[in-house]
């Protein structure tokens, strides 16, 4: 993936070789941004094997307070069916968990 390239290995060629004192902080930029889509995705189906591995163990049971019974009371907006399909629906819904998971796990550790 080329968003995972440091962007000091890219090159310009400008005009009377003045190549050395161009930024690259737009190309950096333009990869960090797709970079953050990509994470996005692998935090989403991390939660979903996550989430389905806790159901299937029935380890929400007993969990009802505190830090992990409010993840697992956000979880229960993700699917509870386990039949093989296309998941693109689930990890659209666990994209847009991530930040109150995130706001959760930032409280406990604060």
């Amino acid at each position: 993936m080329a968003s995972a390239s440091p962007v000091s290995t890219q090159n310009a060629v400008l005009s009377c070789g003045v190549e050395e004192d161009a930024t690259f902080a737009p190309t950096a930029l333009g990869k960090l941004e797709r970079s953050i889509e990509g994470y996005e995705v692998m935090v989403a189906a991390e939660m979903i094997v996550a989430v389905r591995a806790i159901r299937l163990r029935k380890e929400t049971e007993g969990a009802d307070a505190g830090p992990l019974g409010a993840l697992i009371e956000l979880a229960q907006q993700l699917p509870a069916d386990m039949i093989d399909r296309d998941l693109r629906g689930d990890v659209d819904i666990a994209r847009a968990l991530i930040p109150a998971f995130s706001r959760v796990v930032r409280d406990v550790s604060a």
